[in-house]
């Protein structure tokens, strides 16, 4: 492979997998209602009211955050024990589509980690 196709083959990869300025995750659209109903809030001093301050969550004794591309729902350790996302990560799951899913996966991850 010459030099001019690794460079379009790395351009278009880059292309496919960055993301846009403001862009937000598609998250279901109750994703609000289901965070407020297991008393997950937003992390930080974010005073926007779109879905990307929900983004980052605090609650349940624990960060939770949304990463994507692809979208995954990573949960930290415990308060106490968060550094940075780097050091603090405890388990990482695919981003549930339902309520029951997402609840199940809040209220047991204390017992997991």
């Amino acid at each position: 492979m010459t030099w001019r196709k690794t460079k379009a083959m790395r351009a278009a990869f880059l292309e496919h997998t960055r993301l846009r300025v403001g862009t937000v995750p598609k998250l279901p659209k109750q994703w609000k209602h289901w965070c407020a109903r297991l008393h997950l809030r937003p992390d930080g001093g974010s005073r926007r009211k779109g879905l990307r301050s929900w983004v980052r969550l605090i609650g349940a004794g624990r960060r939770w955050r949304v990463l994507y591309p692809p979208l995954w729902l990573q949960v930290s350790c415990e308060h106490l024990g968060f550094d940075r996302w780097a050091n603090s990560t405890a388990k990482t799951y695919a981003l549930p589509t339902t309520y029951t899913e997402f609840c199940l996966r809040v209220k047991f991850t204390n017992h997991d980690t």
